[in-house]
């Protein structure tokens, strides 16, 4: 009978062995599925979050690319209808971002204009040059029923002294639309809305240089707008 008892609970312990390991087993097989799926949600969420940044870094690009077709264009209109070109005017060389028929007349259309002679210090006689000029150009706004004041702006002059004809007519030396001065460049250059006439000292000499000067501002004058 003892016997009998030892077998049975013998038999019954192997039972419950077998199932406490099917048991376990079946814990870890479901953990490591567990495991498994957290596995590939942190996959999924990765392929996401690279997804995002190759979109942003898409976007980043395209963003860039449109600032440079934009730069371009910018250039691009720039060189072809704003860049200061040479004009040739009756032998008359004329910078002017504009052709002159129509840049001149729309910068000297007010009245009066005011006129600056950039002169030397002293009795130089480059300042009778530049006068000469400016002479000219005031005559031929007379001629045409227009005001013209000028005064002289000396370089290096002591403070105080460095402005000629600082009258109510010059607007106090001030609101220069014309500049006269001796340069190399042997033209008239439209600049941040002014007219400079630029002579060297045997250039503005000439009578030939003043009379093709009349001749243009004639034209400009004449012309309503």
């Amino acid at each position: 009978m003892q016997a009998m008892q030892d077998a049975v609970q013998d038999h019954t312990g192997k039972r419950l062995k077998k199932f406490g390991a099917l048991e376990l087993g079946e814990r870890n097989e479901r953990k490591g599925k567990k495991t498994e799926g957290t596995g590939e949600t942190v996959v999924a969420n990765e392929k996401k979050t690279h997804s995002k940044e190759e979109q942003a870094s898409k976007s980043q690009w395209l963003y860039v690319g449109v600032i440079l077709v934009l730069a371009f264009a910018m250039s691009f209109l720039y060189v072809k209808f704003l860049q200061p070109k040479a004009f040739d005017v009756n032998g008359l060389k004329v910078i002017s971002a504009r052709p002159p028929g129509e840049e001149l007349p729309a910068l000297l259309a007010e009245n009066p204009l005011i006129l600056r002679e950039e002169l030397f210090p002293g009795n130089n006689s480059q300042n009778a040059v530049v006068g000469v000029v400016g002479a000219e150009m005031a005559s031929v706004f007379g001629e045409n029923q227009r005001t013209l004041g000028v005064y002289g702006h000396v370089a290096g002059a002591p403070a105080g002294q460095e402005f000629v004809n600082c009258v109510q007519e010059t607007r106090n030396c001030s609101g220069e639309r014309i500049v006269v001065k001796l340069d190399p460049c042997n033209c008239l250059k439209v600049e941040g809305g002014k007219l400079y006439v630029l002579y060297t000292e045997e250039e503005a000499k000439k009578t030939e240089t003043r009379l093709k000067l009349r001749g243009l501002l004639n034209a400009v004058l004449a012309k309503k707008q």
